[in-house]
């Protein structure tokens, strides 16, 4: 532990032990919600939406390089924790196709909407 560390960091160093690495939840959940954010803007202009997407990869790179820099984290635990994130985007959205998010509340509004008439 360098001698000059903040002293959040050096809390945090104390805390967090080195078996909790395995995989990165930091990582799944920055790699979950950009491909809920994919599926929630998916009514976005396409160049919109790919500015979106690539500012939002580009955060999660900063937070990737955050978790190896304070050495929370090994390189392979990174592709581990997105791995868990796509698996976990997969099964919550099996059998809805490529319907997005947007799309399916405004058809229930409709239809809501529809049958009170």
């Amino acid at each position: 532990m360098p001698v000059d560390a903040d002293w959040l960091y050096t809390r945090i160093a104390t805390i967090d032990q080195p078996i909790n690495s395995l995989p990165s939840l930091h990582a799944g959940l920055t790699a979950y919600a950009i491909f809920y954010a994919r599926r929630a803007w998916a009514d976005f202009k396409p160049r919109t939406l790919l500015i979106c997407l690539i500012v939002g990869w580009v955060w999660a790179a900063l937070i990737f390089y955050g978790t190896l820099a304070t050495k929370q984290h090994y390189l392979v635990d990174l592709p581990a924790g997105m791995l868990v994130a796509w698996l976990a985007h997969r099964i919550a959205w099996r059998g809805s196709g490529d319907k997005d998010v947007v799309s399916e509340v405004s058809a229930t509004r409709e239809g809501q909407l529809t049958a009170r008439e």
